[in-house]
């Protein structure tokens, strides 16, 4: 009986595709959570904010168009259903929290952007960069979630709004545009660039988490003598 042929094995199913979709799977999963989901969960009263002027927004104009409906109906039911309606949704929008402000919510929005843009170029940088940008984040949360000096925490926002985000969509750009290595001068290439941009806003970073950490000692300190002094 002759022996049987071999079977030639089968590609991975999509083929290229499937790969690049592992590929981006690995990364995000370096990369760590997503920065805007961290600031929400560290601030849940932030993310409800644009959700609760939403609907006060929606109850508005349904109340408008009950009392237009009642005014060509000539229904007073109507008027007096939508004049009712519109009036509690003006007093929950008046008596809304106020802890939240356009700047804060900028910050989430900036954050859910660059986490957006980490997965689009997951597969096109360096998995050093996407490691050192995952240490970036977890810095950032913390920092972000602390109360450093206006020039800090300016510095921090920036990163997450424009100096991470350009770092890493120049790179992604120009390794698209020629699909190689790129050598920027005879003993630097673009990775080292990419790289060099990530540490030092890394180092200046560390430097601010430093800060927010020192303060934050200093006040369980104070409280410490607090309670001793209450003895």
């Amino acid at each position: 009986m002759p022996a049987k042929l071999p079977q030639p094995q089968s590609p991975i199913a999509g083929g290229p595709q499937s790969r690049k979709r592992i590929d981006r799977l690995k990364q995000k999963q370096i990369a760590g959570p997503p920065l805007a989901e961290t600031l929400r969960q560290q601030n849940p009263d932030k993310s409800l904010v644009g959700a609760r002027q939403y609907l006060i927004a929606i109850a508005l104009a349904v109340s408008a168009a009950l009392v237009v409906t009642g005014t060509i109906a000539s229904s007073l039911f109507w008027i007096f259903a939508g004049t009712g309606s519109g009036l509690i949704a003006l007093v929950v929008f008046l008596t809304r929290p106020r802890t939240t402000n356009s700047y804060e919510l900028k910050l989430v929005v900036d954050a859910e952007e660059l986490d957006r843009l980490l997965t689009q170029h997951a597969t096109s940088l360096p998995a050093e960069a996407v490691t050192l940008i995952a240490t970036i984040k977890e810095s950032l949360a913390l920092v972000l979630a602390g109360t450093p000096p206006i020039d800090d925490a300016l510095f921090a926002r920036e990163m997450v709004a424009r100096y991470i985000p350009d770092a890493c969509r120049h790179y992604a750009d120009l390794k698209t545009a020629t699909r190689t290595l790129i050598q920027l001068s005879t003993d630097r290439t673009a990775e080292d660039s990419l790289l060099e941009q990530l540490r030092i806003m890394n180092t200046r970073l560390t430097g601010i988490l430093e800060v927010v950490i020192a303060e934050k000692a200093e006040k369980l300190k104070h409280h410490e003598k607090f309670i001793r002094m209450k003895i």
